[in-house]
C-alpha cells in the first residue's frame, strides 16, 4: 500500500480492481453487491421451482402456492386462505343438507304419529331449525344454481319422509308442498333485505317462511287451518327460527376467524 500523506494507506491499484467489477452498462458496482442482486435474483427463479410443495390435496388443481419465505407471507397466506375457506364450506354445506334433511324427515314423522296438537313444539325445534339451515344455504349457494338445489333439496326430504314411513304420504307431500312456498317467500325477503345485518335478513325472512308454512301445511295435511294452532305454529317458527339463526350464523362468524387466525399465525 502507498501513504496518501495523510496518514492513510491508499489500496493498490490491482485490490481495487479484484474489488469492483463491471455491471455491463458502465456503471461499476461492489463485488458484495453484486453477488446479492445475484442472489436475489437466483432466489426469485428458485423460488418458482418449490410452488405447490405445500398444496392440500383438497385444493383445486392449477392452483400453486409459493414456500420461499419471501413470498409466503403474502402470497401464500392469501391462497392459503383461500383455500381453507373453500373446504369449510364445502363440509359445512354438505353438513347443513344432511341436519335439513333429517330435521324434515323426524318433523313429518311426528307430525304424523302425535297429530296437530304436537305441531307448535315441532315446528319450535325442527321447522326453526330448517328455517335458519335455508337461510344459511341460500347464502352459501346463492349464484349457484340455488332455486335448482333448494327444490332438490325439499324433495329429498319427503321423498326419505315418504320412505322412512309410507303411511304418511299426505304429511310428506303438504311437507313438500308448504316448505316449497315457504321457501320461495323466505328466500324474497332475504333477498331484498341484503342490506341489513344478516341476523336482521335471517329473521326477516324467517317470519315470511314461517306465515305462509303456518298456513299451507295444515290445509294439505289436515284438510282445514286451526286459528290457534296455526298462531302457536307461527310464533313457535319464529322463535325457533332466531334461536337456530344465532346459532347457525354466530358459528359461522367463528369458524371464519379462526381461518383468519390461522393464516396469520403461519
Amino acid at each position: 500500500m502507498e501513504d496518501n500523506g495523510t496518514g492513510r494507506k491508499n489500496l493498490s491499484r490491482d485490490r481495487k480492481l479484484r474489488n469492483i467489477t463491471s455491471t455491463g452498462y458502465g456503471h461499476p458496482v461492489s463485488r458484495r453487491r453484486s453477488i446479492d442482486e445475484n442472489r436475489r435474483h437466483s432466489d426469485d427463479i428458485l423460488s418458482l421451482a418449490t410452488l405447490a410443495v405445500r398444496q392440500p390435496c383438497e385444493a383445486p388443481s392449477g392452483l400453486l402456492v409459493a414456500k420461499h419465505p419471501s413470498v409466503e407471507s403474502a402470497t401464500y397466506g392469501k391462497l392459503r386462505l383461500r383455500i381453507d375457506a373453500a373446504r369449510t364450506l364445502h363440509c359445512r354445506g354438505i353438513m347443513y343438507v344432511l341436519i335439513y334433511i333429517a330435521a324434515v324427515a323426524v318433523a313429518n314423522l311426528m307430525v304424523a304419529h302425535f297429530g296437530p296438537a304436537a305441531t307448535p313444539i315441532i315446528a319450535f325445534f325442527l321447522i326453526g331449525l330448517d328455517l335458519a339451515i335455508r337461510d344459511r344455504l341460500h347464502l352459501d349457494w346463492r349464484g349457484r344454481a340455488l332455486w335448482s338445489r333448494m327444490l332438490a333439496l325439499i324433495a329429498a326430504a319427503g321423498v326419505v319422509s315418504y320412505a322412512l314411513n309410507p303411511a304418511a304420504k299426505e304429511i310428506a307431500l303438504a311437507s313438500l308442498v308448504a316448505f316449497g312456498s315457504a321457501a320461495m317467500a323466505s328466500a324474497i325477503v332475504f333477498q331484498l333485505a341484503r342490506r341489513f345485518p344478516i341476523l336482521a335478513r335471517a329473521n326477516g325472512a324467517n317470519v315470511a317462511g314461517a306465515a305462509v308454512d303456518s298456513i299451507v301445511f295444515p290445509l294439505i295435511a289436515f284438510g282445514a287451518v286451526f286459528p290457534t294452532i296455526a298462531a302457536l305454529q307461527f310464533v313457535a317458527k319464529v322463535a325457533g327460527g332466531a334461536l337456530w339463526s344465532w346459532v347457525v350464523f354466530r358459528n359461522t362468524r367463528t369458524v371464519q376467524a379462526g381461518i383468519a387466525s390461522n393464516v396469520v399465525d403461519r
